[in-house]
């Protein structure tokens, strides 16, 4: 992997690939491997540069002027909804271009800023924490949530059906703890439904 003008450039590796089995007529392997591979980079950029532009729009406003009218304008011009017009101001604001870490997508710094509102806490603060204990986008959606987890896995003794249950909203704990669980295929072909478990 090298990089040219600020772009990575990469040294393809025909192992494991025949090249005689491809027909170079049109482009060849090596140009074919760099177009996806930056394809799949100014995917990676194109949020952070179209939250750049909003933003760059933004600061032309004369001073204390309202947005909505700006951002109403923007999504009919871009045919994007006002709430992502919004969002991607927001994280590329938050996170300056030395902020970024673009090994990440978007959507991971998308999830700090969220954290960090939710939390009530600066976004470099979640950053930091995300960075050392190597979170996933998805351990930083729940981080600072209230959803709770209540679950009960086991075999009605009857049937035999292996029966799952998972709750997962805000109070679930105190409103389903200790509910006695019965077996849903049972409760629909026989009377006197078999008693699985509690939920906990």
């Amino acid at each position: 992997m090298s990089h040219v003008d600020g772009e990575t450039v990469r040294q393809v590796s025909t192992e494991g690939f025949a090249p005689a089995d491809y027909n170079s007529v049109g482009s060849s392997l090596d140009e074919c491997v760099q177009k996806i591979i930056d394809a799949f980079a100014n995917e990676r950029t194109a949020s952070w540069d179209a939250g750049d532009a909003l933003n760059e729009a933004i600061s032309n406003l004369t001073p204390n002027a309202d947005q909505e009218p700006l951002f109403r304008w923007l999504a009919t011009q871009t045919g994007c909804t006002v709430n992502r017009m919004k969002q991607l101001a927001a994280v590329s604001r938050t996170f300056e271009p030395g902020m970024r870490d673009l090994e990440r997508a978007w959507s991971w710094h998308r999830a700090i800023y969220n954290a960090a509102r939710r939390n009530n806490c600066l976004p470099a603060d979640i950053l930091a924490t995300a960075t050392e204990k190597k979170w996933t986008q998805r351990e930083l959606d729940a981080h600072g949530t209230t959803r709770e987890r209540v679950e009960f896995k086991g075999d009605c003794g009857d049937c035999g059906l292996n029966v799952h249950v998972i709750c997962k909203k805000p109070g679930a704990r105190a409103m389903l703890k200790g509910d006695r669980l019965t077996c849903p295929f049972c409760a629909a072909t026989v009377a006197g439904t078999p008693y699985l478990g509690t939920l906990s």
